[in-house]
C-alpha cells in the first residue's frame, strides 16, 4: 500500500479567531512527502495553523494549496487531507472496524471495498483480529492505532497530527513515534505535526518549524534547528536554559566576552556582533573540570543535587549567575567544582534592546547591579 503526498503551499496566509488574528502574513512551502513538525509554546499558533490548513478555521486572507487544489475556503470534507486528534475522537458505540472505514462509507464506497480496505488497515497497523472490539476495550496505544488508521484508510496526501501522543504514558509514545514515522515513510504522505515536546519532534520529523507569536523563528532539519538556534528565544525553547548576560567585543581575531562581575573571556573567531548580548548553553554541554577545549570556565558551588535517573542534576552557583548542570559523577552539597563549556557548545546572541538598555552602566559598559539570572534565565 503506497500512498503518495502532496506538496503544501502557504501564502500570506492571516487566520484567528474572531477579529483577533493569531498569523498573519505567514507563508509556507512544505516539500511532498515530507515530514514536518510545528513545535513551539502554547498559544505560539502552531495548533492555529493546523486548523485553517485542516479546514476546520476559516481563513482571513491568503491562499493555501493542497497539490494542485485551492483549498483555502474548502469545508474539511472537500480536503485532500485527513486528521488525528488528541483526544482520538472515535465513536464508542462502533467497533475498531467501523470507526476505521467511517471515512470510506462517508465517500460512499461499497462494503466489499470498505471492508478489504480495512482489513488492509488493521493489518498495517499490527491490529489483526481487533475489528470487532469496541474502543472501550482497547488500550491507549491500541486506540491510537485505530485513529490512525481511520485517517490513512481514505489514502490522504496531506496527513495532520495534533499532539496525537500526549494522552499516551512514555513508554507507548516512544513506540507509537517510532511506529508513525515508519509509516509516513512507507506510505510517503505528507505530514504536519503539532507538538509542544522537542524530543518528539526531533525524532519524527525531518523538518522543524518553531513558532511564536504566529511567527515562524526557525526552519530547518533537527540537527541544523538544533545546533543553530539562530535566536535566545528558539535557544531557550530546545533547552538552553542556562544564560549569561555578556558584553561583546572582537580582540585580534577572537570574540572577546566581558561578564557582569568583571571578568574576561576568549573564544575562538571574530564576534559576531559587538555589545551587549548573552551566552546560552545546555546543561548536558556542562562538565565539571577542564574541557581540554578553548570555552567557558566558570568557577562554583554546588547549591542542589538531584538524580532523575541516568545523570545527576545539580544547580551550581557562581559569580555570574546559576546554573543547570548534568553530570555522569556524583558531587555533594557545597561542593566547589569548576563548570567548563566547550566553546561550540555556547549560542551567542545580540540582547534584546530594551533587556540591554536596562542593564547598561554609564559609560556602555554592563552593570553588575542586576543579576544575570534575573535578566536571562526568566
Amino acid at each position: 500500500m503506497a500512498g503518495t503526498g502532496a506538496r503544501v503551499e502557504i501564502d500570506g496566509l492571516a487566520v484567528g479567531y474572531g477579529s483577533s488574528l493569531v498569523i498573519e502574513g505567514l507563508d509556507l512551502d512544505i516539500k511532498a512527502g515530507s515530514f514536518v513538525a510545528l513545535l513551539g509554546a502554547s498559544g505560539c499558533g502552531k495548533t492555529t495553523l493546523l486548523k485553517a490548513l485542516s479546514g476546520l478555521l476559516p481563513v482571513a486572507s491568503g491562499s493555501i494549496r493542497i497539490g494542485e487544489i485551492d483549498v483555502t475556503h474548502a469545508p474539511p470534507e472537500r480536503r485532500p487531507s485527513t486528521m488525528v486528534f488528541q483526544s482520538y475522537a472515535l465513536w464508542p458505540h462502533m467497533s475498531v472496524a467501523a470507526n476505521i472505514g467511517y471515512g470510506l462509507k462517508l465517500r460512499h464506497l461499497s462494503r466489499p471495498a470498505i471492508a478489504a480496505r480495512v482489513s488492509e488497515i488493521l493489518s498495517l497497523l499490527g491490529l489483526d483480529g481487533f475489528g470487532d472490539r469496541r474502543p472501550t476495550a482497547l488500550s491507549g496505544g491500541q486506540r491510537q492505532r485505530v485513529a490512525l488508521g481511520r485517517a490513512l484508510a481514505i489514502d490522504p496526501p496531506l496527513l495532520l497530527l495534533d499532539e496525537p501522543l500526549s494522552n499516551l504514558d512514555a513508554s507507548v509514545r516512544q513506540t507509537m513515534r517510532a511506529e508513525i514515522r515508519a509509516l509516513q515513510e512507507r506510505l510517503g504522505l505528507t505530514t504536519v505535526l503539532v507538538t509542544h515536546d522537542q524530543e518528539e519532534a526531533m525524532i519524527m520529523a525531518d523538518r522543524i518549524l518553531v513558532m511564536d507569536r504566529g511567527r515562524i523563528l526557525r526552519d530547518g532539519t533537527p540537527e541544523e534547528v538544533w545546533r543553530r538556534p539562530m535566536s535566545a528565544f528558539v535557544a531557550r525553547f530546545l533547552g538552553a536554559d542556562n544564560g549569561i548576560a555578556a558584553d561583546f567585543a572582537s580582540l585580534d581575531g577572537a570574540t572577546e566576552l566581558t561578564l557582569i562581575d568583571g571578568s574576561r573571556v576568549l573564544l575562538p573567531g571574530p564576534a559576531p556582533f559587538v555589545g551587549v548580548g548573552e551566552i546560552r548553553f545546555r546543561s548536558a554541554a556542562v562538565g565539571f573540570g577542564g574541557s581540554g577545549r578553548d570555552g567557558l570556565s566558570l568557577a562554583g558551588r554546588i547549591v542542589s543535587a538531584l538524580y532523575p535517573g541516568g545523570r545527576h542534576r545539580y544547580v551550581v552557583e557562581t559569580a555570574v549567575g546559576s546554573f543547570t548542570v548534568e553530570e555522569g559523577r556524583r558531587a555533594s552539597l557545597g561542593e566547589a567544582v569548576v563548570l567548563s563549556v566547550p566553546a561550540d557548545e555556547l549560542h551567542l546572541f545580540p540582547a534584546d534592546p530594551q533587556a540591554a538598555s536596562a542593564r547598561m552602566a554609564p559609560g556602555g559598559r554592563l552593570s553588575p547591579a542586576r543579576s544575570p539570572a534575573a535578566d536571562c534565565l526568566a
